[in-house]
C-alpha cells in the first residue's frame, strides 16, 4: 500500500502510556529515498519540546482515528537526546539517538535499512563504534522544505512538487507527487523516486528523467483513492521501464 505521507500531518503520535504530541514534518534521505524521522511537536507534558521518531519505533496508522502508535512509554521520550531546534540533524545525533534506543544504523548497509528491507529488523542491533560526527547529514532532507520545489523534465518545468508516496511498512518513497499547473493538461502527476537524476538545494529544483510529452501521455494519476498496482503496471508499460517490485 502507498499513501501520502502529508496525509500523516497532524496526527495524534499515541505513546504505550499515553499521548506524545502531533506530528508536524518528515525527515528523508535522497539516497535511499526513504524515511528516517517524523518530526513532532511534544504536548505539554514535554512543553512543546520537538521530538523526532524513528520509523522502527511506529506501528501502523489509524486513519479513521487520526492516530499513529508509537512503540515507546513517554520516559523513553523524555530522557532520549532532543535535536538542535535551528539545525540540522548531524550524523553525531544520530549516533546518540539510534544507541539511546538500542537500534541498529540504517546507514550500515546497502539496504533501505542497513541490511533489510524494513525498519522493525533495526531493533536491538550491535553497532559497531565509530568516529562521531559533527556536521549535518547533507543528505538528509525535510519534506516540508522540498515541497514546492521546481520539477525539470526534459529540461523545461513540468510543475512543482506536491506531496511523496510512501509505501507502508518499509517508509520508502516511490514517487514524488507533482503539481503541473498550466504546465500539462493533467492536474497531477507522479514520478518515480529512482528517476530523479538531480536535486538542486541552492536552486530548489528537481531533476528528472523523463520528458514532459511522456508524463503529458502516462496513465492519469488518480486524485482520490489509493494508487492501486494495476495503475502502477499501466504506468510502468506506458513509459517502458521496469517496476520497482520483482517480477514474479
Amino acid at each position: 500500500m502507498l499513501f501520502n505521507v502529508n496525509d500523516l500531518k497532524g496526527f495524534e503520535l499515541r505513546a504505550s502510556d499515553g499521548e506524545i504530541g502531533k506530528t508536524i514534518d518528515f525527515l528523508f534521505d535522497d539516497e535511499q529515498w526513504a524515511i528516517r524521522y517524523m518530526d513532532a511537536r511534544a504536548g505539554n507534558w514535554l512543553t512543546g519540546q520537538r521530538v523526532l521518531i524513528s520509523p522502527i519505533s511506529l506501528g501502523s496508522p489509524d486513519w479513521e482515528a487520526e492516530q499513529l502508535p508509537v512503540h515507546l512509554t513517554r520516559e523513553q521520550i523524555r530522557n532520549c537526546p532532543s535535536p538542535a531546534t535551528d539545525q540540522p540533524v548531524s550524523r553525531r545525533f544520530e549516533q546518540r539517538f539510534f544507541s539511546y534506543y538500542g537500534y541498529g544504523y540504517y546507514w550500515m548497509g546497502d539496504q533501505i535499512w542497513g541490511a533489510g528491507m524494513y525498519p522493525a529488523e533495526l531493533e536491538n542491533v550491535a553497532n559497531e563504534l565509530g568516529a562521531e560526527e559533527d556536521k549535518g547529514d547533507e543528505h538528509l532532507r525535510s519534506v516540508d522544505e522540498v515541497v514546492g520545489y521546481n520539477v525539470i523534465a526534459g529540461g523545461e518545468k513540468t510543475g512543482e512538487v506536491d506531496g511523496f508516496l510512501v509505501e507502508d511498512g518499509t517508509w520508502k518513497i516511490r514517487y514524488i507527487v507533482v503539481d503541473t499547473g498550466r504546465w500539462l493538461s493533467h492536474h497531477r502527476v507522479v514520478i518515480p523516486s529512482h528517476w530523479i537524476t538531480d536535486i538542486s538545494w541552492a536552486d530548489h529544483r528537481v531533476d528528472v528523467g523523463v520528458s514532459g510529452e511522456q508524463l503529458e501521455t502516462a496513465p492519469v494519476y488518480p486524485d482520490e483513492g489509493p494508487v492501486t498496482r494495476d495503475y502502477e503496471e499501466k504506468y510502468f508499460s506506458h513509459f517502458g521501464r521496469a517496476p520497482y517490485w520483482p517480477k514474479q
